[in-house]
């Protein structure tokens, strides 16, 4: 069921496949090439790009895009050639694998069950993909070599020539002590490196080796290299570049920008242009840089984007020589207001169209008649449209009293008194029960506004939830009799909220999916294998409702007489606590620190041993799973399964520090 971990359901399938002796003896050789044919949804179209996604070829970073894992043929027949040889960090397709596409989703069910297959199959047939997705990953962007080299500096780093879909960086000297990865687009969100992290992969010359996200540190023997990247492929290459670093026959001898000065509006761009002489020179290198990238960034380029008032300076450096351009970022302006005072609404309510209705003391209804004004128009101030309405000297008169409504058998809002003058602008912030005036329409933010509490059954339900076990980040996974709405690990945590005193992270649950007579399922988890237990709750729509999480449970709270407990602590001593000592938490066998794994050395096993991992010796954080086999890491979570590797003998047992997988070495 999908309310395990994406790494369980790896593993699960696993321990099935090891006993199914008579099935592998007819099935060819893992190592044998073979044809995956594929039949996709009858809505798939011709245009939608599909690839086959796992762990043995890096997963959607490097499998999306890249022509080799692509799927060919007619828009609803096609097949691929599935070459072992060519699978990375000795993964197979045992590991686990799905079908996706960047514009139609990942392979899901008939009931939208997100699909994750564990062995070879010759013919599959997709049942149906999710609701449309988003562009992924994209490989395209600009590469650069970041190591010890530079002090691991991805903004001074090696700059990566593009040659088609290749990248080189030509002549880099290393010593052998350096250690070296490829970033993209300037940021370690994007870093490719080879083995398992926080290992070091030794290149050998003319060797092309396999890449993955977050990869090992690369090393190699000293010497000079030109070091060829192929981001689609996820490999790289190292030859040999030369006794010495080439020389520039033709070097860069001078730089200019132009402007040398810019002024912008919030939100817009313009490029800057560099020119280098002479017009030939061989470039190494070419860096962009914002003194305030808060005011105004900068792309590498040369797009210049106004961030926020203020100014900075713009920088571009080429090979040693450096140019500038001071630039000045400006708010835009409220609209001029017409003769009478001009009304802006932003509008929350829901509602079709906003009127707006008005009276005054000692004069009577402003407005000719219920419900009011319509909009006169629509206007485009910062970076929010507004309702614009043109009033009339009538509405200077003193103090008058605004209605926003949604017209007849609609919702109001209640009387909002204000004094309004001829030839000025307010604007207003209007939901479905409450008006507010906006001081400031360029810097106004819609959820500065948004009141915790019940709202109007057509509105979302609201949950504000506690994360009483002080989890970096916090999912939430629900379902009822019509499914899910969002596939595992669920929807993170639109926002954080003071309430009380206390901090709580906001989710929201769509009306559609809220029942006035069933409960709802849900699970939090922080999509790292912690997770809580399957928990109902009656949420109904249009209503806020407070939940404390802690542990492996979840319960609903009055905000105001809540006081949270201590969270259980999430790095200590990790021991074992099992068969072998009667499940004694309080005085488990101790692992020693080896590294980034906990280790408990000549463990004695039995057949019929069971144990977990309990942290801080006790079972207030403890971690199970699902063995797989000698020497494979398998995933540990939260109150997870005992652990039964079904061994004689003695062992070692290591952990991972972070907790999130364990493994067995043989002896």
């Amino acid at each position: 069921m999908k309310k395990l971990s994406y790494l369980l359901l790896l593993a699960l399938p696993l321990v099935g496949l090891s006993c199914n002796k008579d099935n592998k003896e007819n099935e060819p050789a893992e190592e044998e090439a073979f044809t995956m044919t594929v039949t996709l949804p009858e809505d798939t179209a011709e245009s939608d790009a599909v690839y086959i996604v796992g762990a043995f070829n890096g997963g959607e970073e490097f499998a999306l895009g890249n022509p080799k894992w692509e799927l060919k043929g007619s828009a609803t027949q096609r097949s691929i050639e599935i070459i072992p040889g060519n699978f990375i960090g000795g993964k197979t397709l045992a590991d686990g694998y799905q079908f996706q596409s960047p514009t139609r989703g990942v392979e899901v069910t008939s009931d939208g069950t997100v699909v994750v297959r564990n062995k070879k199959e010759t013919a599959i047939t997709i049942e149906a993909w999710e609701k449309e997705a988003g562009p992924k990953f994209d490989p395209s962007g600009t590469w650069r070599l970041v190591g010890t080299i530079n002090d691991w500096d991805e903004k001074v780093g090696i700059d990566m020539i593009r040659e088609g879909t290749t990248w080189v960086a030509k002549g880099v000297h290393l010593q052998a002590s350096d250690e070296f990865k490829f970033v993209m687009d300037h940021s370690w969100d994007t870093n490719f490196g080879a083995g398992e992290p926080n290992t070091k992969f030794v290149a050998e010359l003319d060797e092309e080796f396999d890449l993955q996200p977050d990869g090992g540190n690369i090393k190699a023997a000293a010497g000079y290299y030109d070091i060829y990247l192929y981001p689609f492929l996820a490999k790289a290459k190292l030859v040999d570049g030369g006794p010495e670093y080439p020389p520039q026959g033709n070097p860069v001898s001078a730089i200019s920008l132009a402007p040398n000065y810019l002024e912008l509006m919030e939100g817009s761009s313009e490029s800057l242009t560099l020119t280098i002489e002479p017009a030939d020179a061989e470039v190494k290198s070419i860096v962009w840089e914002s003194s305030d990238p808060a005011v105004a960034s900068v792309s590498q380029e040369g797009l210049v984007t106004g961030v926020a008032e203020g100014t900075a300076t713009v920088t571009v450096t080429v090979d040693g020589f450096s140019a500038s351009c001071e630039v000045t970022v400006n708010r835009e302006s409220p609209p001029l207001p017409e003769e009478g005072p001009t009304v802006y609404v932003f509008n929350a309510t829901g509602w079709i169209y906003v009127y707006l209705y008005a009276w005054a003391d000692g004069i009577g209804d402003v407005a000719a008649s219920w419900p009011g004004h319509m909009p006169d128009d629509v206007a485009q101030v910062g970076e929010y449209s507004y309702y614009k309405y043109n009033l009339s000297s009538d509405y200077s008169a003193g103090l008058v009293n605004l209605i926003f409504n949604g017209g007849e058998n609609a919702g109001q809002t209640e009387d909002y008194p204000i004094t309004m003058e001829g030839g000025e602008s307010y604007f207003f912030y209007v939901d479905s029960d409450k008006a507010a005036l906006i001081p400031d329409p360029m810097d106004f933010d819609p959820n500065d506004y948004v009141t915790p509490g019940p709202q109007p059954s057509k509105d979302p339900a609201t949950l504000y939830v506690y994360n009483g076990n002080g989890w970096d980040w916090m999912y939430l996974y629900t379902w009822n009799i019509n499914g899910s709405p969002e596939p595992w690990p669920g929807v993170p945590a639109e926002a954080t909220v003071e309430v009380s005193g206390h901090t709580f992270l906001r989710f929201r649950l769509a009306a559609e999916w809220c029942s006035e007579t069933d409960d709802i399922y849900l699970i939090f988890d922080d999509n790292k294998g912690n997770q809580t237990m399957n928990l109902t709750f009656p949420i109904r729509a249009g209503q806020s409702y407070y939940i404390y999480q802690h542990g492996n449970t979840a319960e609903m709270i009055d905000p105001e007489n809540f006081t949270p407990a201590d969270p259980p602590a999430q790095d200590g001593s990790w021991g074992i606590a099992g068969t072998m000592n009667g499940w004694s938490a309080a005085s488990p066998i101790e692992m020693a620190v080896e590294g980034a794994y906990y280790v408990a050395k000549g463990v004695t096993l039995t057949a019929d041993t069971e144990f977990k991992f309990v942290q801080n010796k006790s079972w207030t954080v403890n971690r199970g799973g699902t063995f797989v086999s000698l020497g494979e890491e398998f995933s540990l979570y939260q109150d997870g399964a005992n652990i039964k590797p079904g061994l004689s003998g003695t062992y070692d047992i290591y952990i991972k520090s972070d907790g999130s997988s364990a493994y067995i070495p043989a002896p």
